[in-house]
């Protein structure tokens, strides 16, 4: 049995998830979340708040850390000359005309090119958030082209031939393997350069073979991708880089 509630302490918001037979406490961190506890169904309120008084200096720390490296990420607000994420360039963000009556947009090496008809041009402002669900169509195309042409690369290097291959939005995965054969790959991977990329193929492709992380899954992602393990610590650590891509509906 597990349970879940919100409270609010030292102007934090608090997510406490309860299980029946949970006898210790645990708190973990993720940016852009509540803070989380878990515990056991009896705990007291008073006993979660001094828990969290004992790791107030942790919890500070890190919550500070998140705070420095949102600073860094592509703002979730498109402006013109913002820069953002794509295939591992960093691309300067463009208004140009087009004589379409739609707004799409198209990539350069260094620019990210948003084309705006002459009816929509006058009214540009500094803002182009409207143009948002664009990008999104456009990431999610550019993704599905190259993550598909990269399976099958990987595959016939590999022999590890999947069933099927699924390109999506998740919120938490970037890829996962279906116990029948298939895989299914984030399209927000287009923000990360190519080698990342190619380690979360190569990771879940491994998992036809071990549908677990035993010794013998990594043994053989580092076979292919010696750098592998390196690899995901990176994209760990930049795990926020799509943030500006989040669905606003």
């Amino acid at each position: 049995m597990t349970s879940a509630e919100r409270i609010e302490y030292r102007g934090w918001t608090i997510e406490v998830q309860r299980k029946a037979f949970r006898r210790s406490l645990s708190i973990t961190l993720k940016p852009g979340r509540p803070l989380m506890i878990k515990t056991s169904l009896l705990t007291s309120f008073r006993t979660i708040c001094e828990f969290i008084d004992s790791r107030e200096e942790w919890i500070r720390k890190h919550l500070g850390r998140f705070d420095e490296q949102a600073k860094l990420l592509p703002s979730a607000s498109l402006t013109a000359g913002g820069r953002y994420p794509f295939f591992g360039r960093e691309l300067e963000l463009k208004p140009v005309l087009t004589p379409l009556e739609k707004i799409f947009f198209s990539a350069t090496d260094t620019e990210l090119l948003l084309h705006v008809p002459v009816t929509r041009w006058r009214a540009l402002g500094e803002d182009l958030s409207f143009a948002h669900e664009k990008l999104r169509d456009f990431y999610r195309r550019e993704a599905g082209r190259d993550l598909i042409a990269r399976v099958e690369r990987w595959a016939s290097q590999t022999g590890l031939r999947p069933t099927g291959v699924t390109v999506r939005e998740a919120r938490a995965r970037w890829g996962s393997c279906h116990p029948r054969g298939s895989i299914s790959l984030n399209w927000r991977l287009a923000v990360y350069r190519p080698e990342v990329i190619d380690y979360v193929v190569v990771h879940e492709l491994a998992h036809l073979r071990h549908m677990n992380h035993s010794r013998h899954f990594w043994e053989l992602v580092e076979s292919i991708l010696p750098e592998g393990r390196a690899l995901g610590r990176e994209i760990r650590d930049q795990h926020r880089l799509s943030d500006f891509l989040e669905n606003r509906r």
